[in-house]
Parts: C-alpha cells; sequence; structure tokens
C-alpha cells in the first residue's frame, strides 16, 4: 500500500503544530572518521525522548471519531508516544509490554498518566494482549508500525531534515518494525528523489536486510538485542512492501558496535542516547566505504537504562570507532 504525498503532507502540517522541531547537528568528530558530512538528527528532543511520539499523535489525530480509549504494545518508546498523546486527547491510555521491558521506559509511561499491563516474553505477546484489548467498546488499538498514520507521522522527520540539511545524499535510520524508515523513505521519494535511504539494525536480528535480500518479508524468532527499541520480530506488510520501494538497503550491526556506538556518540558529541539511535552511527561507521557526500543519521531516542549506559559508557575510547581522532 502506498501512502500519498498529501497524506504525508498533512501529517507534517499537523505535527508542526503539536511538536517541536528536533535539532540537526554537523558532526566533526564523525565526519572525520568517515569522510563524509554527517549530521544527526537528534529526535530525543521531543517530548517523550524519542521520534514515536508523532506517530502516535498522528495516529490518534486521524481515528474516525475520539476513542474513549486507546491501547498499545510496546518494549517502551513507542508506549511513551501514546501516552503523551492520549494525554494530550485527554483520553485513558494503556500500554501492553513484554516482561523484562526497559523499566525507565515503563516507569516514564506511568509518569505521563498511562497504565502499563506486563505481559508475555516477547513484543509480539504484548501486542496480541493489546488486540484482544482493543475488541472492547470504544477502545482503538495504536500499532507501532502497521498503520498507515503512524508511518505517515514519522514521515514527518524527513521534512524537517530537507529543511535543515537541504543537500542531504543519504539518510540512516533504524530498523524495528519499520514505521520510521519507511515514512522517512516515503516522504524523501517526493522531496528529494536523489537521496538514498538505509537500514540499520541488529545483526541478531536482521529482519530488514533478509527481507530485501530474500524478496520476501522475513520474520526472525527469538533474538532480544541490547537495542531493546528494535524488538519487532518482522517488518509489517504495510512497511515491508515500503521500504521495498523506498530503501536502497540495510545494514548491520553487532551487539558489541552498538555499545561502542553509544560511546563513541557520548565521547564525541556528549549526548548519552540509546542503542537503537546508536544504531545508525554504528552502521555508518562499521559501513564507511558505502557512503559519500553528506548523511544524516536519524538518532532516534535517548530513554536509556542506567546498566547499559554504564556498560556502554565501559567502553575503551580507541577502539570504539576503530582508529583515534
Amino acid at each position: 500500500m502506498a501512502i500519498g504525498e498529501t497524506t504525508l503532507r498533512a501529517a507534517r502540517s499537523y505535527l508542526a503544530s503539536v511538536l517541536p522541531t528536533t535539532p540537526c547537528v554537523f558532526s566533526p568528530t564523525l565526519s572525520k572518521l568517515t569522510g563524509c558530512e554527517i549530521w544527526l538528527k537528534l529526535e530525543f528532543a521531543q517530548p517523550t525522548r524519542s521520534f514515536k511520539v508523532r506517530g502516535a499523535l498522528f495516529s490518534i489525530h486521524s481515528l474516525p471519531s475520539a476513542p474513549g480509549r486507546v491501547v498499545a504494545a510496546s518494549t517502551g518508546n513507542h508506549g511513551l508516544g501514546v501516552a503523551y498523546a492520549a494525554r494530550l486527547n485527554k483520553v485513558p491510555a494503556t500500554i501492553f509490554a513484554p516482561s523484562g521491558a526497559n523499566q525507565a521506559k515503563l516507569a516514564a509511561i506511568r509518569t505521563w498518566g498511562a497504565e502499563v499491563v506486563e505481559v508475555g516474553k516477547y513484543w509480539e505477546d504484548a501486542l496480541a494482549a493489546a488486540k484482544a484489548e482493543a475488541v472492547r467498546p470504544d477502545t482503538a488499538l495504536i500499532h507501532s508500525f502497521d498503520d498507515p498514520a503512524i508511518v505517515a507521522g514519522q514521515s514527518s522527520v524527513a521534512f524537517e531534515i530537507m529543511e535543515q540539511v537541504p543537500d542531504v545524499s543519504a539518510v540512516v535510520a533504524a530498523v524495528g518494525g519499520g514505521g520510521l524508515i519507511s515514512g522517512v523513505g516515503a516522504a524523501l521519494h517526493y522531496l528529494a528523489p536523489g537521496c538514498t535511504v538505509w537500514g540499520a539494525e541488529p545483526a541478531i536480528g536482521p529482519r530488514l536486510t533478509r527481507s530485501l535480500e530474500q524478496g520476501e518479508r522475513v520474520e526472525v524468532v527469538g533474538f532480544k538485542s541490547i537495542a531493546d527499541g528494535l524488538a519487532a520480530r518482522a517488518l509489517s506488510e504495510l512497511t515491508y512492501e515500503m521500504c521495498r520501494r523506498y530503501v536502497a538497503g540495510s545494514f548491520t550491526v553487532t551487539e558489541d558496535e552498538l555499545l561502542s556506538a553509544v560511546a563513541r556518540i557520548f565521547l564525541s558529541e556528549r549526548l548519552l542516547v540509546e542503542p537503537s539511535a546508536a544504531c545508525t552511527v554504528a552502521a555508518l561507521l562499521q559501513h564507511r566505504g558505502s557512503f559519500s557526500g553528506t548523511v544524516v543519521c536519524i538518532i532516534s531516542g535517548s530513554n536509556i537504562d542506567t546498566v547499559v549506559a554504564r556498560q556502554a559508557l565501559s567502553v575503551d575510547p580507541p577502539a570504539v570507532a576503530g582508529q583515534e581522532v
């Protein structure tokens, strides 16, 4: 299913009225390391410290009528976005999360006023519980990526990038269920057809990489990455078809490379971000020969667990990017 330019622009217009434009900053260190001009799109500057609030807000805004309640499945950031959007719309929200999800994120969800229910081991277990709850009258399920309105909401990132770095030649986005990268790819198809869009994902869960290689949607079962925001087993039919059309390719990175990228971003930019967000920089550094010109890495969020932060910041600095600067 294609999402037309009119819908993408409608999402951009609405979200510009309710959310801030996030900064896009130049990185001299990453530019020197890669031989490219590297910019970082700082999505943690959103109220929920993640880009996910974009899609959540536009999804609720796009419902045919105001719901009495919304439900969602999330490992953290989508739940934060839904909780924030529900609060803004004065609607109760229940977020279903897998047991063992990032407790800092779950605590933040509760802070925004949503109920949190932990269920099952994986994100898919939480989704099944949310779908079961959504059959109740006047209850709407806000899916984290399998929803055209979610994808359109996430596409607003690309509109901002084009205003901030108009000569961008490539954009790198992390891949979980594919909502962000498919939205960005669709928007850039209209805004900058010459700009390529690349995915970045954990090597232990290479859903997009395998799907593009095999020419069909691939499910990867049973992985658990330190990039907890990239937990979906597979893209949806919607996001897969959009990625097949708009995304040039995808790179994988190891768990150690994810931690190293968190450390590199902290050391060079003095920004502490979660591994899911650092995935784009990890891919850039490990596959830098694949990039040229002006590259924007989307830094998707900063809701990092304290234990993971300590682990990442213990990485030996000279080894972070494979060379010293």
